[in-house]
């Protein structure tokens, strides 16, 4: 019933389709699962050599060992399955709009498209990208134009999924009156490809990048984030010189940089948009005002 869920399911089905991306849990499903189809999953999956394990405390590694081995030392592994994920479907390059006309006050509005992967050379670039663009709060320029400017939104923002093992999705949200659904999806729009056309300035790349790099060393605050953003690292196969050079590769971003992912990864015309909301409150038609197909969305099926 939660506009946000609906619409960021709506989003992932609409993108991915059948893949394990795009598919969510629904009544029908979840009430066929068994007791032994949980056992079934616990015996396959959960075997030491699928196991990832990290410790901070005060321990030397050979009391660690130590207790392991007296722990998990008969724990043998019975053969895993291919663990590999499934490809992604090809994506399609037609933008359009889906509509969950559901009776609130306010629409949720979500768009996006696929986005990039952790091997990505262009991700240091996008992440600063993305701040100006909307992952800034109020240094970001759709924050800017449609809170600050029109005080059309509480709240509006973007981010890149960098997906660790297959590329995931870019994302912009944010929740307006049933009556300005439009004129903000169009001024979101219009945010993406000012970026594609015009370079960015001195002052936002500068604020862009020193906010990133100053922000970075709350990522160490402690000894639990410590331990597990390096094992999320390691799991994950990032570089062994990734956190060293975070700072560094974000540092070497330049103006030039920003405006060419801009125009490689944002594609304003092909956006697939989810709007969640009182339809008839609208101020056009959907599909006249965008210039994209509408499909509508059917919530008796969850």
């Amino acid at each position: 019933d939660d506009p946000g869920s609906i619409a960021g399911r709506t989003l992932a089905q609409s993108i991915y389709r059948d893949h394990p991306f795009g598919r969510v849990a629904k009544t029908k499903t979840l009430g066929k699962i068994q007791r032994e189809d949980l056992l079934r999953l616990h015996q396959t999956y959960f075997q030491p050599d699928n196991l990832s394990i990290a410790v901070s405390g005060d321990i030397s590694l050979d009391e660690l060992k130590t207790l392991l081995s007296q722990s998990l030392g008969g724990w043998e592994t019975k053969g895993l399955p291919d663990l590999e994920p499934p490809a992604l479907p090809e994506m399609s390059q037609k933008g359009g709009i889906s509509i969950a006309d559901k009776d609130i006050s306010q629409t949720t509005i979500m768009i996006g498209q696929p986005g990039i992967d952790k091997n990505n050379p262009d991700a240091m670039a996008l992440k600063v990208a993305n701040y100006i663009l909307g992952g800034g709060g109020f240094n970001s320029r759709m924050m800017r134009e449609i809170r600050s400017n029109r005080g059309l939104a509480y709240s509006v923002y973007s981010y890149f999924q960098i997906g660790r093992l297959l590329p995931e999705l870019f994302i912009a949200k944010c929740e307006t009156k049933c009556d300005s659904t439009l004129e903000v999806v169009s001024l979101m729009r219009a945010q993406m490809q000012e970026m594609i056309d015009m370079p960015v300035s001195d002052k936002e790349i500068k604020t862009a990048k020193e906010s990133l790099i100053n922000s970075f060393v709350f990522a160490f605050t402690n000894s639990h984030s410590i331990v597990t953003r390096q094992q999320r690292l390691d799991f994950y196969d990032y570089p062994a010189d990734y956190m060293q050079a975070y700072r560094q590769k974000i540092a070497a971003v330049t103006t030039e940089d920003v405006q060419r992912v801009a125009k490689k990864y944002l594609r304003p015309d092909q956006l697939q948009i989810v709007l969640v909301g009182r339809r008839n409150d609208f101020e056009q038609d959907p599909a006249a005002a965008l210039g994209m197909p509408v499909e509508n969305v059917d919530l008796g099926s969850e």
